[in-house]
């Protein structure tokens, strides 16, 4: 995870000192981004078959950035809290790169099968001497209409 986040101790009756410490149980971070994808694609047509190349720019803008903290109080109580987590930049940029297979049920019909790659450009956090850069493959797989 990229960011830090700070809990508040709210029903404990003493303050914390440095080297307190406090029993956690699992944890959720959450970065949400909208992305939004601009690219060049070519393709190749050969009877019902297709191969397309795609690669682009993708612009991914932050929506939420928080932590679920569960955490046992002293008194022996599960605590949980919802907190921001700072540092972490509103936007950034990633690489695009896709070849796609297609198959053409009808001449407006066609299946299609890509696997996908993206690769971070520029760091997701800000204000820290760590440096996050997201990276991902994944596959799509869907339906193309031509009108």
């Amino acid at each position: 995870m990229a960011g830090y986040a700070y809990l508040n101790n709210k029903t404990s009756s003493t303050a914390p000192v440095f080297g307190d410490s406090i029993k956690g149980l699992p944890s959720f971070a959450t970065l949400k981004y909208w992305v939004v994808p601009v690219g060049l694609k070519y393709s190749l047509f050969m009877s019902q078959f297709s191969i397309s190349g795609l690669a682009g720019i993708n612009f991914h803008m932050l929506s939420r950035a928080n932590l679920v903290a569960n955490v046992i109080e002293q008194t022996g109580v599960k605590s949980t809290e919802v907190v921001p987590i700072q540092g972490v930049k509103k936007s950034y940029i990633s690489t695009l790169l896709s070849v796609s297979l297609g198959y053409s049920v009808s001449p407006s019909l066609q299946l299609q099968i890509a696997p996908i790659g993206s690769i971070g450009l520029s760091s997701i956090n800000q204000d820290t001497p760590a440096s996050t850069k997201r990276s991902g493959i994944g596959i799509q797989a869907g339906v193309a209409f031509s009108f």
